[in-house]
């Protein structure tokens, strides 16, 4: 799951599914049976669950063509909850952190920080 973090009311990674599950208003060009809709409804909703949730946040943007990197940071929650009408919510532990030291996006090196006896 790839979630953006650019919302300037998004401050964890809770926020940012939260907001990802949000329902929203989109525009189509329906013609099927007559009909002229010009707006549907999106929602996000699992069809099937894993044991794992892995989430990708959007740390970039794009300015005047060039992307950069968004340097905002992020409360990390130790427990992920998924709502879904279908199964009822699914809670996801955190087990481990991957992240990118560096300015840009362009050069920089990537750590883990791994879960153990309940620190990371």
């Amino acid at each position: 799951m790839s979630v953006s973090i650019d919302n300037i009311k998004i401050k964890s990674i809770q926020d940012a599914i939260n907001f990802f599950q949000e329902e929203e208003l989109i525009n189509v060009n329906c013609n099927i049976n007559r009909c002229s809709s010009k707006f549907g409804k999106r929602r996000f909703q699992l069809i099937h669950s894993s044991n794992y949730l892995i989430i990708t946040l959007k740390r970039v943007a794009s300015s005047n063509g060039n992307l950069i990197k968004i340097h905002k940071n992020i409360e990390i929650n130790k427990n992920i909850i998924l709502k879904n009408c279908n199964f009822g919510d699914q809670k996801y532990p955190l087990i481990c952190v991957l992240d990118h030291l560096g300015g840009i996006i362009n050069s920089g090196h990537y750590i883990c920080k791994c879960l153990i006896n309940g620190f990371l």
